[in-house]
């Protein structure tokens, strides 16, 4: 019996975007030099056994858990799986390489042997990520409904954005910690709690309706006292009185009509809550900002574990409209290009309005997933056909 192997026309262009942005990250901002001197070269030889902080050490792990999440996935596909792995691999410890080379020449940036470790882990996480999650080796990629699929990925973004880093702690002083905007500094952001209603309004309805979890009033209370309880246990995690607020109001608004609420109503709401977050608090700026023009600029600058977050639920918030508001639908592209337009608007509103950051990243990001999604649900509907 011979084995059947289907060509990675999706997967490739992905791995090949999963290349590219670990490039992109690794280099940015893509302001070098020429030479390096001889105590650049040093440091970065001696650091093989010099751990940096925990912040880097989780986001160079989470930085290569795509490419072996991908690499895994396109290694299944092939006729010949086990030396697609291992050119794959090496292919990755050579990415690895280059992106800490590279960074040598990148005034501003701190290459380690030691994140080369944590890039391989990374790696190896995500290929054992590919075997066990959605979507893969035994997922959509390789056969079954991509909605199913792709809605349990949407949903762990949103647990992802509320979970980071992973990292349990048994210090109590960590645990206390968790409630210091609680406690000790409450503050009370309207426009974080309604945007965070939508955003768990959407999580239980995703999970319900397109993943076949029937979230009865047990579930989804025991899950919200579960999900608290490990944000308490959870190194910089923080529990503040808008979250609360917001859980509160999506927990109850579910049990009384949750079921009777419409895809279609709350994903135009989660987009209003996300556009009203982003220009909240309506205050005019007495000049205009600067546009970044760089895609991903923010996501790049700053504490690695709040961008992290912060991707996390873009890809929430984006991947759940494109699902509801923009794939079903004959005209995909219309729909994804109006929406992109108004993302577009958006952030140029941000340069007199709000504190968020004018950017085009949200933009490019949603178009990339909604071919990414749209690429999936097609060719899942042309197999069907067949």
């Amino acid at each position: 019996m011979t084995r059947e192997v289907a060509t990675p026309s999706v997967l490739v262009p992905v791995f090949v975007l999963v290349c590219a942005g670990l490039l992109y990250g690794s280099l940015f901002p893509f302001r070098f030099v020429t030479s390096i001197d001889s105590g650049t070269l040093a440091h970065f030889l001696g650091s093989w056994r010099k751990p940096t902080g925990t912040g880097d050490m989780l986001g160079n792990l989470a930085l290569f858990f795509p490419y072996g999440y991908t690499a895994c996935l396109i290694a299944a596909r092939t006729a010949h799986p086990s030396r697609t792995a291992v050119s794959l691999c090496v292919l990755g410890v050579a990415l690895a390489a280059l992106c800490q080379a590279g960074q040598m020449f990148t005034p501003g940036r701190d290459p380690s042997v030691f994140d080369l470790y944590m890039n391989g882990i990374g790696v190896a996480l995500g290929w054992l990520g590919a075997k066990l999650l959605p979507l893969g080796s035994s997922g959509t990629l390789l056969g079954g409904n991509p909605s199913y699929h792709l809605s349990l990925v949407i949903a762990g973004s949103w647990l992802a954005c509320q979970l980071l880093p992973f990292v349990p702690s048994l210090d109590p002083q960590v645990w206390r910690d968790t409630f210091w905007p609680l406690l000790v500094r409450p503050r009370f952001l309207w426009q974080e709690s309604v945007m965070l209603c939508a955003a768990w309004l959407m999580f239980f309805h995703v999970l319900h309706f397109r993943t076949g979890l029937r979230l009865g009033a047990a579930a989804v209370l025991g899950g919200a006292v579960l999900l608290l309880g490990l944000q308490v246990v959870i190194v910089h995690n923080y529990i503040s009185v808008s979250s609360l607020v917001g859980l509160g109001a999506a927990l109850m608004i579910w049990l009384l009509w949750g079921t009777r609420l419409s895809a279609h109503t709350l994903a135009w709401a989660l987009l209003a809550a996300t556009a009203c977050y982003a220009l909240a608090p309506f205050v005019l700026w007495s000049a205009p900002r600067n546009f970044s023009w760089l895609p991903f600029e923010g996501y790049l600058m700053g504490s690695m574990l709040i961008n992290a977050a912060a991707l996390c639920r873009k890809v929430f918030v984006f991947g759940a409209i494109i699902l509801i508001l923009v794939e079903p639908y004959p005209n995909v592209l219309r729909r994804a290009l109006a929406v992109t337009c108004f993302l577009v608007v958006l952030e140029a509103l941000q340069r007199w309005i709000g504190y968020g950051t004018p950017a085009l990243t949200d933009p490019l990001l949603f178009l990339t997933l909604s071919w990414v999604i749209h690429q999936q649900m097609s060719r899942y509907r042309e197999s069907a056909v067949r």
